[in-house]
């Protein structure tokens, strides 16, 4: 299986107890291979805090939440700068998926973990720098709108390549269905 890091949305903070009243505490939205995609990012940058993990018992913390409104916002006036058609689709079903009611919640929270363990360091230092990194992506998401539409405009690169870098960015994996499920934690 590969390592992947997911994503979901709550109305609980994590290592806080639990409220009994609260049901479908956490909702799976995504999960993603190898990397922490630049959605996941764009999606955490809303106040983003660390927090304990619902997954792994560490005595640290190695998750990640936002707030979900901001977060979503933010990925939004992402999608709203990339003029490329052929990714249209994927945007609407973006927006149709983060805005359904069954998916919001106050938070979004992400299981890092396995995504951690392919990289060098401990994974409380590792969370703690991408946390912090969450602040700083407006030079990475103009940087990567620059490239999808220079890619665009190339006669040379074919349509398929274009849409394909679109969703090595995060997009087109909305899912209420880990393989993490943590909706009755």
């Amino acid at each position: 299986m590969a390592n992947r890091a997911y994503l979901y949305s709550t109305k609980h903070t994590p290592g806080t107890p639990l409220a009994k009243d609260v049901s479908r505490r956490f909702v799976g939205l995504s999960e993603w291979p190898y990397d922490i995609p630049l959605t996941y990012g764009l999606l955490l940058s809303g106040n983003p805090r660390t927090c304990r993990s619902m997954i792994w018992d560490a005595p640290e913390d190695i998750s990640i939440m936002a707030d979900y409104d901001a977060g979503v916002e933010r990925l939004k006036a992402f999608m709203r700068d990339i003029d490329v058609p052929a990714a249209h689709p994927l945007f609407e079903e973006t927006v149709s998926f983060l805005d359904r009611a069954e998916n919001r919640n106050p938070y979004l929270f992400m299981e890092p973990l396995e995504v951690y363990e392919l990289m060098e360091g401990e994974p409380p230092v590792l969370n703690r720098g991408l946390c912090e990194a969450l602040n700083n992506l407006d030079d990475r998401a103009a940087e990567t709108v620059e490239r999808l539409h220079q890619m665009q405009r190339d006669p040379d690169v074919p349509d398929d390549d274009v849409l394909a870098t679109v969703y090595d960015l995060g997009f087109g994996a909305w899912s209420n269905i880990l393989y993490w499920d943590l909706s009755e934690v």
